[in-house]
């Protein structure tokens, strides 16, 4: 299953997006733009998240190491922005930007695993779960372990698959 979704989306960033209409926004705002897309991307509590980046940058052959680290700079950025909004907002803000049933899945994958929820959490696409470490009142050495390290570790790790079956 994991393998048919990277597969799709190394097919569609192939036929279907405008290579060269990311290749210039990437050579206007270079990897700074990557970073600051991609935090705004994780930040905007929305679905789409830098993996298309990756996806695209693969196929466009952008430099995999810069790239990495634009993309994963801007979700660090981004994390530690919704860290803070978890901690001091608390619940009301999940209710403002989840659903209740995806809210009501994230809080109990939480409170089922704990700080291993987060990562479980992490290494999926929902740009949700810095949120949850502040809720949860996690040290920001335990949401830095537990949430941004398996976060840039699912980016590495979907930029060596899809380089490789590209």
């Amino acid at each position: 299953m994991i393998f048919s979704l990277l597969l799709s989306v190394v097919l569609i960033a192939q036929y279907f997006v405008d290579k060269e209409a990311i290749a210039d926004f990437a050579l206007k705002f270079g990897y700074m733009g990557i970073m600051v897309f991609s935090l705004l991307l994780e930040v905007s509590f929305q679905l789409i998240g830098p993996d298309l980046f990756i996806a695209v940058g693969v196929v466009i052959k952008m430099n995999p190491f810069y790239l990495l680290a634009s993309i994963i700079t801007g979700s660090f950025l981004a994390g530690f922005i919704g860290y803070h909004l978890g901690r001091v907002y608390g619940e009301p803000i999940l209710h403002y930007t989840l659903k209740k049933q995806n809210m009501m899945k994230a809080i109990n994958i939480f409170q089922k695993y704990g700080k291993f929820g987060l990562t479980i959490l992490a290494l999926t696409p929902l740009p949700y779960f810095p949120i949850l470490g502040g809720i949860f009142r996690l040290s920001l050495k335990d949401f830095m372990v537990y949430a941004l390290v398996p976060r840039a570790i699912r980016y590495i790790g979907l930029m060596c698959i899809l380089s490789y079956i590209s």
